[in-house]
C-alpha cells in the first residue's frame, strides 16, 4: 500500500450512487427523515500529508426534486501515511471557520483504486450525518457527465455552486 497521496493533487471526488443516503434528525421532535446527499470535491492541491480546494453540496430529502443549487465549501485536509484523513469543510462566507464540519474517514483500497471512506455530521437546527464512500471521476467517466441523484455534470455543479 502507498503512503505517499501525491495523486490526489489536481483531482475530483463524488459520492456514488449506493452512498447518497444520509439522515437528518430534529432536535425538537426526535423526527428522523431520510436525504439524499451528494457532495463533490475539487481537491486543487496536496503536499506532505495536507490537501486543500473546493466542495459542492446538495442535500434533499429522499424522494423529492432538489430544488436547491448546491452549496459552496473550502476544504482542507490532511491525510497520514496510513491513510487516515480529517477534513474541514468551511461555507464560504464570513463565518465560514466557526461554521466549519468536520468529516473524518481513511483511504481504501477497492478494486485496484483509491476511495475515501468518511463520515460527518453537521447542522445549526437539524443535524444531518452522512458516511460514504467517495470515488474519484474524470472527465470521460459517466459519473463525470451526470452525477447519482442531480441532473448535474460535474463541471456543472461546481459551477452552480459557484466554482
Amino acid at each position: 500500500m502507498t503512503t505517499t497521496w501525491n495523486f490526489l493533487k489536481g483531482t475530483y471526488w463524488y459520492v456514488p450512487f449506493k452512498s447518497l443516503q444520509a439522515m437528518q434528525m430534529s432536535p425538537t421532535d426526535g423526527t428522523v427523515t431520510q436525504m439524499i446527499d451528494q457532495t463533490v470535491w475539487q481537491i486543487t492541491n496536496y503536499e506532505n500529508g495536507y490537501f486543500w480546494g473546493n466542495c459542492a453540496a446538495l442535500l434533499y430529502e429522499k424522494d423529492t426534486t432538489p430544488t436547491a443549487v448546491p452549496s459552496s465549501f473550502r476544504i482542507m485536509g490532511s491525510i497520514t501515511p496510513q491513510g487516515k484523513v480529517l477534513i474541514a469543510f468551511m461555507p464560504i462566507n464570513q463565518l465560514g471557520a466557526l461554521l466549519e464540519t468536520t468529516g473524518f474517514g481513511v483511504m481504501r483500497e477497492q478494486e485496484k483504486s483509491w476511495v475515501f471512506e468518511m463520515q460527518m455530521a453537521s447542522g445549526t437546527t437539524n443535524v444531518v450525518t452522512h458516511w460514504a464512500f467517495m470515488e474519484e471521476t474524470q472527465p470521460n467517466d459517466v459519473s463525470w457527465k451526470q452525477l447519482p441523484g442531480t441532473n448535474y455534470s460535474v463541471p456543472d455543479f461546481l459551477a452552480a455552486a459557484g466554482f
